[in-house]
C-alpha cells in the first residue's frame, strides 16, 4: 500500500498496534493527504496517552503542515484527552495563527463555561499576537456588545498585522464594529501603512458585501485618506465585492483623483465593476 491508502486504512482503527503504526507514519510524513486521516483518527479514537503524543509531535515538529493538520484533528477529540491546562499552555507559546486558532477553536468546545467566564481577561492578558487572535474569535462569539469595544481597544494599539487583520474581521460583523475600526483607520498615522490596510482587508473579509455601513467606509476612505494606496485599495475592495451600485460615486472620485498611479488602479476597479453590471444584465 502507499502511504495515502495505508493513512485512510487506519484512520478508524483504535487498536494499539493500529495506533503505533499511524503515529510512526505521522511522523514521517509531511504531506496533507496523509497526514490530515492520521491525526484525525488519532484524535478521534485515541486516548489520554495517544493525544499526549499528538500534542508532544505539535510542539516539536519543524513541519507546518503536519502541525495544521494535529491542531485540526483535536477539535475532534475528547475532553478527558486534552487538559485545559495544557490548551492554553499551547496556546499562549504558538506563532503560528491557524494552528492557535483551531487550539482555541478545542477550548471553547471542550470548556465553554470557562470560555464564557473568562474569555475577555485571556483576551487582554495575551502577549503574543497569535494568542490575541485566538482569544479574540472567542471573545467574538460569547461577549457580546461588549466585546466589539474591546476588540476594538486592541485593534487601536495592535502591532501584529496579521491578528489586527483577524480582528478587523471580527468586528467587520457588526455595523458598531465597522465604525469603529474606521476611526482607528482614520486616526492611525500614514506611515503605519501596513496595519492600516490589514485593517481596511479584514473589515473586507469580515463584513458582508450587501452591509451599507462597510460600503459607505470604503467609499469614504476612497475619496479622502491621505493615502493613495489605501484610496486605490479601497475602489478595489468595492469591485471585489461585485457592488455596482457605487458606480457613479467611484467614477466621480476618480475624476477627482489627483495621484497617477491611484487613478489608474481605481479605473481598473471601475472597469472590473462595469463587466459585472453587463453581466448581471
Amino acid at each position: 500500500l502507499s502511504d495515502r491508502a495505508l493513512a485512510r486504512a487506519l484512520e478508524g482503527s483504535s487498536s494499539p498496534e493500529a495506533t503505533t503504526a499511524m503515529i510512526d507514519l505521522l511522523k514521517t510524513s509531511t504531506r496533507q493527504d496523509i497526514v490530515e486521516p492520521l491525526a484525525r483518527g488519532l484524535s478521534r479514537n485515541g486516548n489520554s496517552e495517544t493525544v499526549g503524543a499528538l500534542l508532544d509531535l505539535l510542539e516539536s515538529s519543524p513541519n507546518p503542515e503536519q502541525r495544521r493538520a494535529i491542531a485540526r484533528a483535536l477539535e475532534e477529540t475528547n475532553r478527558n484527552a486534552l487538559p485545559q491546562d495544557r490548551l492554553l499552555d499551547l496556546i499562549s507559546r504558538e506563532n503560528d495563527s491557524e494552528i492557535a486558532r483551531n487550539l482555541g477553536r478545542s477550548l471553547e468546545r471542550l470548556y465553554p463555561n470557562f470560555v464564557e467566564e473568562h474569555g475577555e481577561s485571556l483576551f487582554q492578558n495575551a502577549e503574543a499576537g497569535p494568542e490575541r487572535a485566538a482569544y479574540a474569535r472567542m471573545l467574538s462569539r460569547h461577549g457580546g456588545e461588549r466585546a466589539v469595544g474591546t476588540i476594538a481597544d486592541q485593534l487601536a494599539r495592535e502591532p501584529d498585522r496579521q491578528a489586527a487583520a483577524e480582528m478587523a474581521h471580527m468586528l467587520g460583523r457588526s455595523d458598531e464594529g465597522i465604525r469603529r475600526a474606521g476611526n482607528i483607520i482614520s486616526q492611525t498615522p500614514v506611515r503605519q501603512g501596513e496595519n492600516r490596510h490589514s485593517i481596511m482587508w479584514g473589515l473586507h473579509s469580515g463584513s458582508s458585501s450587501e452591509n451599507p455601513a462597510a460600503r459607505n467606509l470604503f467609499l469614504q476612505i476612497a475619496g479622502s485618506d491621505p493615502s493613495p494606496h489605501m484610496r486605490s485599495q479601497a475602489a478595489e475592495i468595492l469591485a471585489h465585492r461585485n457592488d455596482i451600485g457605487v458606480l457613479p460615486q467611484l467614477e466621480e472620485l476618480v475624476s477627482r483623483e489627483r495621484d497617477e498611479g491611484a487613478r489608474a488602479r481605481m479605473q481598473l476597479s471601475i472597469q472590473r465593476l462595469h463587466r459585472e453590471a453587463a453581466r448581471q444584465n
